[in-house]
């Protein structure tokens, strides 16, 4: 088999959308080439824990501590451009083992572009090809436009995140540029991403989220009904809370006056003002925002339904996998589905905002129904996670270039 590295700024803890992609994509890469895993490590992370947790996976991993601040103009310019500065000793250790290894193929997400960038300079034979999660440039900008305004951001804090913007910017075009090939998470994204950055679009691979997600619900679970909705994401990032908090002004009052039961939690880390917001009724109120949990598990196996109401953002929507892999009835907006082609045939697609209000009533009203969602999700997420026929034809090709 090739050898083969992947560098990425953070696998551990797995806890958000980039964490579980990376993971899942190094499960499955393992099965094609001998990987490596090079990752960062907040200064507060344990290396011990982080090591013992990867210590029986297929692939070998090894982590650097970041440093909580460092002076130097170098750091501060990457950090400007919202990506990893080089780490003498973890550069040091991927040369090493690129040379003793004779490596062929480095992947790196975004962040760590530099360390691409380094090695291919010294080994100007690897391929190199980039990780993309969602197409950042659009998510940045959003950001600026959307939630800065509506919340106010001071003027120069609003100036300073532009100015970051830019220079990421450019760093993203200049990796993706630079690379053989794009790992892009949906189709969405790579066309978005090569018409804004003028790439070939033959550069460009689908590599879908090959999470692996486990259901911890029972069989009894879709049976019994618990006046319970759930939104889960985090709720920091503007296409997750601006999806819950239009759901809960604007669809969760009619299902309340339906099922006076009815309960909404809104699970995830970092809730921003607006979502905190929603539960101003304090115990009594029908919203629960719980902020960070340490095991959302809990409330996949508690909730009847899960809602993904989201609107605007890039990537392929994980949550959406999530839920259909934990095997929870599901009801998705249109846009939060069209990266999960088929996915109307297991779960609930509302193809208007408005239409969240009949097809969440229909999923608490019908037993039937909610058990026919939950089985149908299984097969569809089974199927699914079959295979990633894309990234092993790519992977094939540059395996047989390299044998030639």
């Amino acid at each position: 088999m090739v050898n083969a590295i992947y560098l990425t700024s953070r696998i551990y803890p797995m806890n958000n959308g980039g964490t579980l992609h990376d993971y899942g994509n190094c499960t499955f890469l393992s099965g094609l080439l001998r990987l490596t895993v090079f990752s960062c490590l907040d200064p507060s992370a344990d290396r011990a824990a982080a090591q013992a947790r990867f210590r029986d996976e297929p692939f070998a991993s090894e982590f650097c501590t970041r440093p909580d601040r460092a002076h130097s103009m170098e750091y501060v310019r990457a950090r400007l451009r919202l990506i990893e500065p080089v780490d003498t000793d973890l550069y040091r250790r991927i040369e090493q083992l690129a040379e003793r290894e004779r490596t062929g193929i480095v992947f790196f997400t975004l962040k760590m572009s530099l360390y691409a960038e380094k090695l291919k300079a010294a080994h100007p034979a690897l391929h190199l090809i980039c990780i993309s999660h969602n197409s950042e440039y659009v998510n940045i900008r959003d950001d600026l436009k959307k939630y800065d305004t509506s919340r106010g951001t001071g003027r120069l804090r609003h100036f300073s995140k532009m100015l970051r913007a830019r220079f990421f910017e450019a760093q993203e075009k200049k990796a993706l540029s630079e690379s053989d090939f794009v790992f892009s998470i949906s189709e969405n994204d790579s066309r978005r991403l090569s018409s804004h950055y003028g790439i070939p679009a033959a550069r460009f691979v689908t590599c879908k989220p090959m999470i692996r997600f486990h259901s911890p619900r029972g069989d009894a679970d879709s049976r019994t009904y618990r006046h319970s909705l759930l939104i889960v994401g985090n709720m920091n990032w503007y296409p997750t809370a601006a999806g819950a908090v239009r759901f809960a002004k604007e669809i969760f009052p009619a299902l309340l006056a339906e099922d006076p039961q009815l309960r909404l939690y809104i699970v995830g880390a970092n809730p921003a003002p607006e979502v905190q917001a929603l539960a101003g009724g304090g115990a009594d109120s029908p919203v629960i925002v719980t902020g960070f949990v340490q095991d959302v598990d809990e409330y996949y196996e508690k909730c009847d339904i899960a809602v993904v109401p989201v609107l605007t953002g890039t990537g392929a929507k994980i949550k959406v996998l999530e839920a259909l892999g934990k095997h929870i009835p599901a009801v998705l907006t249109a846009y939060a589905a069209e990266d999960y082609p088929g996915s109307e045939t297991c779960a609930h697609v509302a193809p208007a905002f408005a239409d969240l209000l009949p097809q969440t009533l229909s999923l608490m009203r019908e037993e039937a129904e909610r058990i026919r969602t939950e089985r149908a999700e299984e097969q569809y997420y089974r199927e699914y996670m079959s295979d990633s026929a894309s990234v092993r034809a790519c992977i094939r090709r540059i395996t047989e270039a390299a044998d030639e």
